[in-house]
C-alpha cells in the first residue's frame, strides 16, 4: 500500500515539474517574441526553464518556512498573552 502511495506521489511530482517547465518555456518564448528577439534553441530553452523553475521553487520553499515560523511565533505569543490574562 505504501509503495502505491509513493509511486503516485512520485508521478504527481513529475507531472508538476513538467507543467512548471512547460509554463516557464511558454513565458520565456513570449518574452523573447515580445522583445523581437529570436527564441533560444530547445536545449537552451530547456536549461533556462529548469533554472527558472528551480529558483522559483527554492524561493517558495524559503518563504513558506519564514511564513510558518511567523505563524508559530505569533501563535506562541498569543498563547502567552492568554495565559497572562488568566
Amino acid at each position: 500500500m505504501n509503495e502505491d502511495f509513493d509511486s503516485i506521489k512520485k508521478s504527481l511530482k513529475n507531472i508538476t515539474k513538467n507543467v512548471e517547465k512547460g509554463i516557464a518555456k511558454s513565458i520565456i518564448n513570449w518574452k523573447f517574441n515580445k522583445e523581437g528577439k529570436a527564441p533560444p534553441d530547445e536545449d537552451q530553452l530547456e536549461a533556462i526553464s529548469k533554472k527558472v523553475t528551480d529558483d522559483a521553487n527554492e524561493i517558495i520553499r524559503k518563504k513558506s518556512k519564514d511564513i510558518w515560523h511567523s505563524i508559530k511565533t505569533s501563535y506562541k505569543s498569543s498563547e502567552r498573552e492568554d495565559n497572562d490574562k488568566k
